[in-house]
C-alpha cells in the first residue's frame, strides 16, 4: 500500500520534502525496491528495502528549479522490483508564485562629476509594482540630468525626493541613471 504525502503547495526556490506511507503487506522483506518519483519539473530515484509486514514512512528530498512557472503539477510515484511494477500512485501539488525584488545603488564619484546608479530586479514570478526613491540636495538637483526623469518630486526637509514608479514583469529590471555634473559651475567662477 502507498500513499503520498506532500506539502499543500511549494516555493520553488527552497524545494520540498515528499513523504511516501509504505506498508509491506507480505510475509517477507523487499529488498531493493526502486522508488521513482517523476514531474514535469522534477524526477527523483531510489532504491529502499521494507522489512516484512512493516509501515514505514519514507522521504525524499526534492529541489526545483527557481525558473519553475507557478501552477499545478502532477506528481507521480512508481515502486517496482526488477522491473516488475508493484505499485503507482499520483497526487497534485501546487508551485507557488513569488516575489523577489533584488536593489542595488552604485555610486560613483569624481572631482566635479558624480553617477548614481539605482537599480531594481525582479527575480520573482510574478509582476511588482515598485518605486525608486533618491533624495537629493538643492545644488544637485539644478545640476543633474537623468537617464529617466522622475514621475514625482517632492520639496523634502533635506533637498528634494524623488521618485520613479513603475512594474516590473518576472526578470526584468530597471535602472535609474543619475549624473550630476559641476563643471559648469567650476568654470564659471
Amino acid at each position: 500500500d502507498i500513499k503520498l504525502i506532500t506539502p499543500g503547495s511549494i516555493d520553488p526556490r527552497a524545494g520540498m520534502t515528499l513523504k511516501l506511507a509504505l506498508d509491506n503487506m507480505y510475509k517477507y522483506d523487499l529488498n531493493d525496491l526502486k522508488v521513482e518519483i517523476k514531474s514535469d519539473i522534477f524526477y527523483k530515484k531510489e532504491f529502499i528495502d521494507l522489512k516484512s509486514k512493516e509501515k514505514a514512512i519514507k522521504e525524499f528530498s526534492i529541489g526545483c528549479d527557481k525558473e519553475v512557472k507557478p501552477g499545478s503539477y502532477n506528481v507521480y510515484v512508481e515502486i517496482s522490483k526488477n522491473d516488475n511494477l508493484l505499485g503507482r500512485i499520483s497526487k497534485q501539488i501546487n508551485v507557488n508564485e513569488y516575489f523577489e525584488i533584488n536593489e542595488n545603488v552604485a555610486k560613483e564619484e569624481g572631482f566635479l562629476v558624480n553617477k548614481i546608479v539605482l537599480r531594481k530586479e525582479n527575480s520573482g514570478t510574478n509582476a511588482s509594482e515598485e518605486t525608486i526613491s533618491y533624495t537629493i540636495d538643492g545644488l544637485q538637483k539644478i545640476f543633474s540630468k537623468f537617464n529617466i526623469e522622475p514621475d514625482k518630486t517632492e520639496k523634502v526637509k533635506d533637498g528634494y525626493k524623488l521618485e520613479w514608479i513603475f512594474v516590473l514583469q518576472p526578470e526584468e529590471s530597471k535602472e535609474i541613471v543619475i549624473v550630476t555634473n559641476y563643471t559648469f559651475l567650476f568654470f564659471s567662477v
